[in-house]
């Protein structure tokens, strides 16, 4: 599948205390001029992510997901994407759809729905609370997804795909969102555009834990720092080298470093 995207955002800002906080003011992470297709923006087609770095599933995921960062609805408010038109089903809410096109473009459809199609937040759930794939969401970590809701219904509202732990003590974590708004106003359901997000735990009810390949990196296993290790990888700070490769006795690069220091600051 190829998909039409946008140039590449990096969405940073501060959380907010009412759940729905976004990270609003975009920056540009790659050469090309920033469109948001939340305002109606003009696709630019090119392939989605050609090249592919020997990485866990896991990051392929997110990688892919990031890449999508600006893109929208076109024209504004018609609920139609390239996620949609994909899909087979265009002009209907597309978090669940969005999330979809990124593990089917990752090469993980298999993790999401066992490989077959939905775009209900509850279904989703269902499915994975039905094979034990779910987590409590005092114990969320990156790869999970998120099942929101802003009314305090508690009903499925909306999905979202976690990136990073950003508090995980007082419950705060990043995600990257399909239908959702580009700023911290603005419907967080029905947004029209694919954005980075702060959200919650309060705002969360379910989370589901696909069964992503090669996430186990077996060769810290028994290692003096296999519980420093662990939570590395559980804040998003370190991903290893994919296939189950951590390498915990290789000397870090400055390049390393230099990526470690910037998901601290949470600026990825």
């Amino acid at each position: 599948m190829e998909y039409t995207v946008f140039t590449n955002l990096r969405v940073t800002g501060d959380l907010k205390a009412d759940g729905t906080a976004a990270i609003p003011a975009a920056t540009k992470t790659r050469a090309g001029a920033v469109k948001m297709a939340a305002q109606g923006g003009r696709e630019e087609s090119r392939p989605l992510k050609g090249e592919r770095r020997e990485e866990m599933s896991l990051e392929r995921v997110m990688e892919t997901a990031r890449g999508e960062l600006g893109q929208g609805e076109v024209p504004a408010g018609s609920n139609q994407t390239k996620y949609g038109r994909a899909f087979g089903w265009d002009g209907v809410p597309w978090c669940v759809i969005f999330l979809w096109g990124c593990f089917r473009e990752a090469g993980e459809k298999e993790a999401f729905w066992g490989g077959g199609k939905t775009s209900s937040c509850s279904a989703l759930y269902r499915w994975y609370k039905d094979r034990g794939q779910t987590a409590d969401p005092k114990e969320v970590r990156p790869g999970d997804i998120l099942l929101l809701n802003f009314s305090g219904t508690g009903e499925t509202q909306h999905c979202g795909l976690v990136t990073q732990v950003l508090n995980g003590a007082e419950g705060w974590y990043r995600t990257i969102e399909g239908n959702t708004s580009a700023g911290p106003e603005g419907s967080q359901t029905e947004g029209g555009c694919v954005a980075q997000k702060a959200r919650h735990r309060g705002n969360i009810v379910g989370v589901c834990r696909p069964a992503y390949r090669e996430d186990k990196q077996e060769d810290y296993s028994g290692h003096w720092a296999e519980k420093s290790i662990r939570w590395a990888l559980e804040k998003g700070l370190m991903r290893g080298y994919g296939k189950g490769s951590w390498k915990p006795d290789q000397p870090l690069t400055r390049a390393e470093l230099a990526v470690v220091l910037q998901r601290l600051e949470g600026e990825e």
